[in-house]
């Protein structure tokens, strides 16, 4: 800010009457203290300002919420569709109050995940895929997570899925809520996801549609405690597997299968039921008839679908007993 005319009449004045008896070298010692003084007011003046502004930032509006209804914010500002990924991380990295706050919210890291099992990226793209990946799980703490499985390349066996990921993403089943699994997925694939601790389950997705490679069991056992939806899909005409499952605890089942004698042993387990959408086919031949039938004493809701030729499906509902249905 430039000083009034009256202002520099007088300075000019002063410096006048100061440097009538001076030298040059005088007058150029006099020009660098004052620059010096200069400098050091203006470093003052910097830091001041400085510490103004950090004080407004302290005590303004956003700061002086409670740390629990910015974190409310916060989930309302992530939506739930796929774009939750891109959004969470937005918000963790406007400021490091905002990042530490957002890291010590489990909730905002515990939206559905679509998880690449097998990228196809190699060296540091794939490591850096599977540490993303297990930070963000870290996040969401001990917090169950909705996880869908996504394998890019169909074929494949697990000894050329990517174990990065893969086994990072299996230490975490114990929190997964549900789990979707592609119905092109191998065998082997599934048979080592059984094999994982499923403890916080309640909502499975598993396709059993296609299979490839040779197979080395014709069975599959899943311990889900809590499991209460099941969807299956059991297509494949080469191979027939059982699957161990605890059946009686299921709620909501909906099964694709190929062949009419599982799709019966399976609803003959099924005994909580209350809603099952069954599609399946009937039998070439005419099976012996069994003497007794099953009750599926909750079943309220039924959708009952046969394709192709069908054959003989009347046996698949002579099976079986629903004193309850409301609807067919």
């Amino acid at each position: 800010m430039a000083a009034a005319p009256s202002v520099m009449r007088a300075i000019l004045l002063e410096q006048t009457e100061r440097t009538r008896k001076s030298s040059k070298t005088d007058v150029e010692r006099f020009i660098e203290e004052s620059e010096l003084k200069i400098a050091s007011l203006e470093s003052q003046i910097a830091r001041e300002r400085a510490c103004s502004a950090a004080l407004r930032h302290l005590f303004s509006p956003i700061h002086t919420l409670p740390v629990e209804l910015l974190a409310e914010i916060f989930d309302l500002a992530i939506p739930g569709e796929q774009r939750h990924v891109r959004d969470a991380l937005r918000i963790s990295q406007v400021c490091s109050y905002w990042r530490h706050v957002a890291h010590s919210t489990p909730r905002l890291w515990t939206r559905p995940m679509n998880i690449y099992i097998r990228q196809g990226r190699g060296g540091d793209g794939e490591q850096a895929y599977a540490d993303g990946l297990k930070t963000w799980l870290q996040r969401s703490a001990s917090l169950v997570v909705p996880v869908t499985l996504v394998l890019e390349y169909v074929y494949c066996d697990s000894e050329s899925s990517n174990n990065h990921i893969r086994d990072g993403v299996l230490s975490t089943a114990p929190r997964w809520r549900s789990l979707n699994v592609p119905r092109t997925t191998s065998l082997a694939f599934v048979q080592q996801l059984s094999e994982g601790r499923f403890d916080s389950l309640e909502e499975l997705d598993l396709g059993l549609e296609r299979f490839a490679g040779v197979v080395s069991t014709t069975s599959i056992s899943f311990t889900v405690p809590r499991l209460r939806k099941l969807r299956i899909n059991m297509w494949s005409k080469a191979l027939r597997i059982d699957i161990f499952m605890p059946w009686a605890q299921l709620t909501d089942l909906t099964l694709d299968s190929y062949f009419p004698d599982i799709t019966v042993d399976i609803l003959a387990h099924c005994t909580s039921l209350i809603q099952a959408n069954i599609r399946t086919t009937g039998w070439d031949v005419l099976p012996e008839p069994k003497q007794d039938l099953f009750a599926l004493e909750h079943l309220r809701a039924l959708s009952l679908l046969f394709f192709g030729s069908a054959g003989h499906v009347i046996p698949i509902l002579e099976s079986m007993s629903i004193p309850a249905l409301k609807g067919l």
